[in-house]
Order: C-alpha cells, then sequence, then structure tokens
C-alpha cells in the first residue's frame, strides 16, 4: 500500500477503538500509510469505518456522506457483505482483514461515466499516487466531461 489514508471511525464499541488502535500500534505497514484520526476529525477523513449494524451509526454515517461526498466508507459488520458503502470489512477487527479492505479501497480507480454515443459506459482510469486525488477525480471527472478538451 502506497497512498496515504486519512481513516477515522464511527459507531465503533470502546474494545474495537482499543483494537483498532492496537492494530496501528503493530502493524507498520498501517502506521506509515495510514493515519488514524478521532472521531471529531471525521471531516478530514478520506476512509470511514462505519459500525454497519447499528441504524443510529448508519443514520450518522448518511449525515456524513451527505457533508463529505469524497469520503470513502469502509463498514464493519458480524453479517459480512452488508450493501452499503463501497467496501465490507467484517468482525471482528483483524490486521490483515483491514489492510485487505484499505488495499482494496485504494485500488478502486476505474471510473464508469455514462458515454453520449453509443449508451456504453465510458472507461477512464485515473493514476495518481494519492488517493484524495483518485477519490477527487472519481467525483468530480463527471463534470469536467462535459467541457470541452483542449490538447
Amino acid at each position: 500500500m502506497h497512498d496515504e489514508i486519512n481513516l477515522s471511525y464511527v459507531g465503533l464499541s470502546d474494545l474495537e477503538v482499543r483494537v483498532l488502535r492496537s492494530i496501528f500500534t503493530l502493524a507498520p505497514q498501517l502506521n506509515e500509510n495510514v493515519t488514524l484520526m478521532s472521531p471529531e476529525q471525521i471531516a478530514e477523513a478520506d476512509v470511514i469505518l462505519v459500525n454497519a449494524d447499528d441504524p443510529a451509526t448508519l443514520e450518522t454515517w448518511k449525515k456524513i456522506s451527505q457533508q463529505n461526498s469524497m469520503c470513502t466508507s469502509l463498514m464493519l459488520s458480524d453479517q459480512g457483505d452488508t450493501g452499503l458503502g463501497d467496501v465490507t470489512l467484517q468482525r471482528p477487527i483483524r490486521v490483515q482483514k483491514l489492510i485487505a479492505a484499505l488495499e482494496d479501497i485504494v485500488e478502486q480507480t476505474s471510473i464508469q461515466i455514462p458515454g453520449e454515443s453509443d449508451g456504453e459506459d465510458l472507461h477512464v482510469l485515473v493514476v495518481d499516487d494519492s488517493f484524495p486525488v483518485r477519490k477527487y477525480m472519481e467525483h468530480k471527472l463527471g463534470e469536467l466531461i462535459d467541457v470541452p478538451i483542449k490538447l
């Protein structure tokens, strides 16, 4: 993993927060590339770890995602894939599962934009070593496609 990611969380239990902090202390590959932020810093986060099993937390997450549409959600659930958010991490939080989930998020760089000519999707590959830049392009590319491109 080569990107620098700001990770915050919402709705986790005290035990899960302690486990998460321990993982960041003990896993150098995370410590080098991912900054664990407190819930108070959630507006600055690139990725938000969300307790998907708590309805109140899901409501909070919906409000946060409306305010910060460029953040990516990492859903934490007992059930596995929730169908919510971008990537799901099944409980309990383990080092390798967390690293794999974050790598999945980082690798999501293919963006689909509805094509104008033949009704097919246009595939654009954004290559940049910064996760926030790729996420920004994912949100802004739709606006850019309508603007004439000058070479």
